[in-house]
């Protein structure tokens, strides 16, 4: 694999922070040093992400070489590295924040109106990432050997699983990315910047720790760590803000049509 295969395995961990900081972090009455200062942990957190990153290639290249497993791993990679991409990083993210920085400037009204709206979001991307990733899964066998149709048999299998374990992935962080919008919203921005952080810290755990004791698929598993910590380290300060998550399945709240009516455009124009 190349190196801009290797690349898109870092895109989750801060492609959103232009697109999002600009909105989120855009002060009233001038406020230039709040926008500094966030713009300065945002850009720690990136600088961090990317040594980890480099850290993290490191243990790959002296644990696997180049060989069929990473071959497989970067190849599975790409079916929920495009999911998150088109549906989440590129869309729902840049739909979410606007509107709910829309309702947070009318008070503790407005508050209870963005948490409803977040708690549909929240509900509807689980049972859409959900679906998605399971006909992804099902697809796979298919799937794989179009994307990297000069796999011999045993790699195509091994990215065939690593690719069904990885779906978990874009069903976390789509969860996770509506925890960011709402932190984001707060100016809660050292927790939605360690986030991409301990991304990184988990897939390395699957390196050093999972594939020794799992074998290969612990790379897999590693980046499944990674999401499950991206999405854990922002609930506590989305709970803190108030927030209770209630599952509620519904395209009601006038809210709700406000971000499809964002999404859309934005998701065609990725497309």
């Amino acid at each position: 694999m190349g190196s801009s295969d290797r690349g898109e395995v870092e895109r989750p961990l801060n492609a959103m922070v232009p697109s999002t900081l600009a909105e989120a972090a855009r002060p009233p009455n001038g406020r230039r040093d709040a926008l500094l200062s966030a713009a300065g942990i945002i850009a720690f957190s990136s600088l961090a992400s990317r040594v980890l990153g480099l850290f993290r290639d490191r243990i790959f290249a002296h644990t696997f070489g180049a060989g069929e497993v990473l071959d497989a791993y970067y190849v599975a990679y790409r079916i929920p590295d495009l999911l998150y991409n088109l549906l989440i990083l590129g869309a729902l993210s840049a739909a979410f924040l606007p509107i709910i920085s829309r309702y947070l400037a009318n008070g503790e009204s407005g508050k209870q109106e963005a948490y409803r709206v977040a708690n549909a979001l929240l509900t509807i991307a689980l049972v859409v990432l959900s679906g998605l990733a399971l006909l992804l899964a099902v697809l796979a066998p298919v799937l794989i050997p179009a994307l990297a149709p000069g796999l011999d048999p045993a790699r195509r299998d091994l990215a065939v699983l690593f690719t069904r374990i990885m779906l978990l992935q874009p069903i976390l962080l789509g969860l996770s990315s509506v925890f960011s919008g709402m932190l984001l919203a707060f100016q809660r921005f050292w927790v939605y910047a360690a986030a991409p952080v301990l991304y990184n810290i988990g897939i390395i755990t699957g390196a050093l720790v999972f594939v020794p004791r799992l074998g290969p698929v612990g790379l897999a598993w590693g980046v499944i760590l990674g999401a499950l910590l991206h999405i854990l380290v922002q609930f506590p300060g989305v709970f803190r803000l108030g927030f209770r998550f209630r599952p509620t399945l519904s395209f009601a709240h006038v809210g709700l049509r406000q971000v499809s009516h964002l999404f859309l455009p934005r998701l065609i124009g990725l497309l």
